[in-house]
């Protein structure tokens, strides 16, 4: 008889043990300790109420992923030579214009844009030889939401600090013919054509859905939707890549060769480009048919990849601009910057390799963005 009941307290002691432990097999866990890994969580910090940050935390504890947009919007008193002016708003978009490591300068340009340039030379679109885009004007948005875990809120209000796993932003903007001929005109401040009956001149919609994570990713959609008819794009930007001088030094872009070239940037702003190894020179004066890049150097790195639906999906172009801030005396301002092209336009295929597009025709192209600390 003593060995059933010997068994029996066996049992029972192995009970009462599982129930001290909360469920039979787990091991004892630290308070709040569930034996899951803490999920990453973003902050969105308000600055100002016309600009906020999205705040990243790295795995090192150390180290702070910061993404700054603001609120560019303004309105232009114009004269359009009958002696009188006309003010209209010539841009109305909250746009993410810098990333940078806390406590840093910025290190990558932040934009979604998809920047174009026109064919000036074309009947019709005469003195529109400008960019045009959130981060240079003459785009007003119809509808931009904000989302926060699938919650929206308003950036313009003032919030206190919060939490959140994924940060997605939506807009629908009218994209306006550019007049250049307006006085005080400049790229990041472009001033709207108006016709005969003075209305703005609408030549594209833009539409883009971003998402960004806690793993230092954003990946969104970016389209343009033609508003008028025999438009061809000198340059065409469905995505752009900007690093500072000072933070990036080499690109790696993913033609046949996946060639690397070193950039340095001297005092007087020269740049001077050396190929890595067997890698050929990179020519800034023609189109690379690759649809990724990188850019790495002091500390980090970013990949960006451009891809496109069906038929076009072997159509995408990188373009090369060494752009200085040379004006300010300052080579700290020293920018790479990188053009993604969905299309062949004007610039570098030449009006002959250009692509006529008509009202209604849409471009699309999905970019993923990753950077490594």
């Amino acid at each position: 008889m003593r060995k059933p009941l010997f068994g029996l307290l066996a049992l029972l002691f192995f009970f009462v043990g599982c129930m001290a432990l909360g469920a039979c097999g787990k091991q004892p866990q630290a308070d709040g300790d569930d034996g899951a890994v803490p999920a990453v969580k973003m902050t969105l910090h308000r600055t100002s109420s016309s600009g906020f940050e999205l705040l990243v935390p790295q795995a090192d504890g150390s180290t702070v992923l910061v993404h700054h947009f603001t609120h560019h919007c303004y309105s232009n008193a114009l004269n359009y030579g009958d002696g009188k002016q006309k003010t209209i708003l010539c841009g109305d978009v909250w746009y993410p214009d810098s990333i940078k490591k806390q406590g840093e300068a910025e290190c990558i340009q932040g934009n979604l844009n998809f920047i174009y340039y026109v064919n000036p030379k074309l009947a019709g679109f005469e003195n529109e030889e400008c960019h045009v885009g959130a981060g240079h004007g003459c785009e007003i948005k119809n509808t931009q939401n904000f989302y926060a875990d699938g919650v929206e809120f308003d950036p313009g209000a003032d919030f206190s600090d919060f939490e959140c796993s994924e940060f997605r932003v939506v807009l629908d903007a009218n994209v306006y013919a550019v007049d250049v001929t307006q006085p005080g005109h400049k790229s990041s401040r472009a001033l709207p054509k108006l016709d005969d009956e003075g209305n703005l001149v609408l030549t594209a919609v833009h539409k883009y859905d971003a998402v960004y994570r806690p793993d230092n990713t954003i990946e969104w959609d970016n389209s343009l939707t033609i508003k008028r008819d025999g438009i061809q794009f000198k340059q065409a930007h469905g995505g752009m890549l900007q690093g500072k001088a000072q933070f990036f030094n080499m690109v790696t872009i993913g033609d046949a060769q996946e060639s690397t070239n070193k950039f340095t940037y001297d005092a007087s702003h020269t740049v001077t480009t050396t190929p890595i190894g067997t890698c050929p020179k990179f020519d800034v004066k023609r189109f690379h048919n690759t649809d990724w890049l990188r850019l790495y150097g002091k500390g980090i790195t970013v990949t960006q990849t451009m891809t496109q639906p069906g038929a076009r999906s072997t159509e995408n172009y990188l373009m090369f601009t060494f752009y200085s801030g040379a004006s300010t005396d300052d080579p700290t301002l020293d920018r790479l910057k990188v053009y993604m092209q969905p299309v062949r336009s004007v610039d570098q295929f030449g009006a002959a390799g250009a692509e006529t597009f008509q009202a209604g025709d849409e471009i699309k192209v999905h970019l993923k963005r990753v950077i490594e600390l």
